[in-house]
């Protein structure tokens, strides 16, 4: 299990800034963090389940936040609802089903009462403690890292250019994050994706 604080320290390991006066404040290697996270969560989003109660004759629900994209519903008496077919003669008397339109689920037969299950792809959350995992498998922590270094790096060459040119050394150490968090992606892609289903409610 990799908390935030190990990857905070496995980022700053990275940088070069582990003494005892650091260049680079949790808060900013936190938010370098935040960025590598939001771009993996885009690529691989959390596979989510959510039950969500409704009342006797509803016939739609809101989407929960984040939601992306929805890959499962089941109504209340756990019968698998499925995605609306594109109608072809009008929808009177169609076969119960579902579709999302904005950030609603709407259903073509009204529910009975109970507890709607919704499967869906939504974002990471980034964790809300130092002691709190890290909300990608152990093997992909590196992803964030390298992700991270290159965003702190970024960041700290965009202050130091307004204060005038930057050192030699410092674009080619820019340079060599920019590559090295861009080919850590191109393995990445390159493996077997598994995921896990994570309940929400």
């Amino acid at each position: 299990m990799t908390t935030l604080t190990d990857a905070r320290q496995r980022v700053r390991l990275a940088l070069e800034d582990s003494g005892a006066s650091t260049s680079w404040a949790d808060d900013e290697i936190d938010e370098g963090l935040v960025q590598a996270l939001d771009e993996y969560s885009h690529r691989y989003p959390m596979e989510l389940k959510v039950e969500i109660p409704v009342v006797e004759g509803q016939s739609s629900l809101d989407l929960p936040d984040g939601a992306r994209s929805v890959r499962r519903v089941i109504d209340p008496r756990g019968n698998v609802i499925p995605p609306q077919p594109i109608p072809l003669r009008g929808t009177a008397g169609s076969e119960q089903s579902w579709e999302v339109w904005g950030d609603r689920v709407e259903f073509a037969r009204r529910l009975p009462a109970g507890d709607v299950t919704l499967w869906y792809l939504g974002p990471r959350a980034f964790p809300d403690s130092d002691a709190t995992e890290m909300p990608v498998p152990d093997e992909d922590v590196s992803l964030l890292v390298l992700g991270a270094v290159m965003w702190c790096l970024e960041q700290r060459s965009v202050a130091d250019w307004k204060r005038g040119s930057l050192p030699a050394r410092y674009e080619t150490v820019l340079r060599r994050a920019q590559e090295a968090y861009r080919s850590a992606w191109r393995s990445r892609e390159r493996r077997v994706r598994t995921g896990r289903i994570v309940g929400t409610g």
